[in-house]
C-alpha cells in the first residue's frame, strides 16, 4: 500500500519512522523494569511511583509547548531541541545513584517530548488523501519498537543490568539526533478541502480521544507497575522475561493482523476503540491469577492485553489525522500526546500507592477495581463520540 507514496516522501518518512523507533525503543525498554530498579534506592512505594512517574509527568507537561514550538520554528529543529535532554536524561539516569537523581533525570529525559512534532512532520509530507497511510508507516515503526522494547527489556537486563537500559537509551537517542539532520524539509502544498474547512479548529471529539487515551493509559501503567514487582518478586528477572516475552510477540502480531483486516473492511473507529479497551479488560483480570498460576500461564493469559493495547496503540494516531485540521496538527496532537502521558503517569502513582498503603492480599483486588474503572468509561467515552470510520 505505500507504493502510492513518492520517493520523497517514503525518504523524509524513513527518517522520521527511524527517529521515532529510536526514540520509543529506548522508552520501552525502561518502562517494563523502570519500578524494579527504582526498588534498589528505596522501599518507598511513594517514591518508586513517583520516580515511575515522573518521565510521564514531564512528557505531559512540555507535549503542548513542544508543538506549538515545532508549529513556529519548524517540526525538524523541534525533534533536534527535543532529543538533546531525552539523552542527558538517560546519561543521568545511568550513572545516578540515589532515588532522587533517578526522579530528577527521568523528569530531564521526559522534558524532549517529541511526538507531537514527530507526527505533524509526517502529516506534512503527505498529501491530505494519504494522512492515514504516513500515519500507518511511521505507527509501524512504533509499534516495533514496543514490541523489541518491552519483550528484550528484561533479557537485557539480566545479562547487562538494568543500568544498562538506560545508556543504551541515550545511544539510539544519539542516533536518532543525527539521523534528523538527513532529510531536506519536503513538504507538501496542502489544498483546504471542503471537509477541512468543516472541521472545527479543535473538535470535541479530539478532547474524547485525548480523555480515553488518559484512561486507557491510567489502567496500562498501574498493569506494567504490578506486573514488573510481582513477576520479578515471584520469579526473578529471568521469570520475568519469560512471561513478558510471548504476549508481547503473540498480542502484538495478532494486532497488526487485526488492524489491516478492519483497515481494509472500514469499519467504524468506535468498535475498533471497543475491541482495544475489551481486550485490555480481559488482561486486567488476569492478575487475579498471579499468585495461583505458573509463569507460562500467566504469560498465556497476558496475550489479551498485549493484543488490545498494541491494538490500540497502531489504530490511534491514523484515526487522530483524520479529525484534526492540517494547520492544527502540532497543537491537537500535543493535547492528546499530554493526556496520554499525563495518564500513564497517574497510573505509576497510582500503583505506588496501593503497594505503599496496602497488604499483599488487596493489592490486587484494589488494582483490578481501578483498571476495570477506567476501561469501562473509556468504552462508554468510544461509543457514545468517535463513531467516524478510519476512510
Amino acid at each position: 500500500m505505500f507504493r502510492y507514496l513518492t520517493k520523497e516522501q517514503k525518504r523524509t518518512l524513513n527518517v522520521i519512522s527511524f527517529v521515532e523507533f529510536s526514540r520509543m525503543l529506548g522508552i520501552f525498554l525502561v518502562i517494563p523494569v523502570i519500578a524494579i530498579f527504582a526498588e534498589k534506592f528505596t522501599s518507598s512505594g511513594y517514591l518508586i511511583g513517583i520516580a515511575v512517574a515522573s518521565y510521564e509527568i514531564s512528557m505531559a507537561i512540555f507535549q503542548i509547548p513542544m508543538g506549538k514550538l515545532s508549529d513556529k520554528i519548524g517540526r525538524r529543529n523541534a525533534i533536534i531541541i527535543g532529543l538533546i535532554p531525552y539523552i542527558i536524561g538517560n546519561i543521568l539516569s545511568f550513572y545516578g545513584n540515589t532515588i532522587t537523581i533517578l526522579i530528577v533525570s527521568r523528569f530531564i529525559a521526559g522534558s524532549g517530548a517529541i511526538s507531537s512534532p514527530a507526527i505533524a512532520w509526517a502529516q506534512e509530507t503527505v498529501e491530505t488523501e494519504k494522512k492515514s497511510l504516513s500515519m500507518s508507516y511511521v505507527g509501524a515503526s512504533i509499534g516495533l519498537a514496543f514490541l523489541m522494547g518491552t519483550s528484550f527489556s528484561p533479557e537485557i537486563s539480566a545479562l547487562l543490568g538494568i543500568r544498562s537500559v538506560f545508556l543504551i537509551s541515550a545511544v539510539v537517542g544519539l542516533i536518532s539526533l543525527f539521523t534528523a539532520f538527513i532529510p531536506r524539509i519536503y513538504n507538501v502544498n496542502l489544498t483546504t478541502s471542503s471537509v477541512e474547512l468543516k472541521r472545527p479548529v479543535m473538535g470535541i471529539r479530539v478532547f474524547v480521544i485525548a480523555l480515553i487515551s488518559f484512561l486507557v493509559s491510567v489502567s496500562a501503567f498501574i498493569f506494567f507497575y504490578l506486573l514488573q514487582i510481582y513477576s520479578v518478586q515471584s520469579y526473578g528477572l529471568s521469570g520475568y522475561s519469560f512471561i513478558l516475552f510471548l504476549p508481547v510477540i503473540v498480542g502484538g502480531g495478532i494486532a497488526v493482523i487485526f488492524t489491516e483486516k478492519f483497515r481494509n473492511k472500514g469499519t467504524t473507529m468506535s468498535k475498533e476503540i471497543s475491541f482495544s479497551i475489551m481486550g485490555t479488560g480481559l488482561a486486567v483480570l488476569s492478575l487475579i491469577a498471579f499468585f495461583d498460576l505458573s509463569p507460562w500461564e500467566i504469560s498465556l493469559l497476558l496475550i489479551p492485553f498485549f493484543t488490545g493495547y498494541s491494538f490500540y496503540e497502531l489504530l490511534m494516531i491514523p484515526f487522530l489525522s483524520r479529525i484534526i485540521r492540517n494547520k492544527d496538527y502540532g497543537l491537537g496532537m500535543g493535547i492528546f500526546y499530554s493526556f496520554q502521558f499525563l495518564g500513564s503517569a497517574t497510573g505509576a502513582l497510582i500503583g505506588g500507592e496501593i503497594i505503599g498503603s496496602h497488604s499483599n492480599s488487596s493489592i490486587i483486588q484494589i488494582s483490578i477495581a481501578v483498571c476495570l474503572l477506567t476501561v469501562v468509561i473509556s468504552f462508554l467515552l468510544s461509543t457514545r463520540f468517535t463513531s467516524q470510520s478510519l476512510h
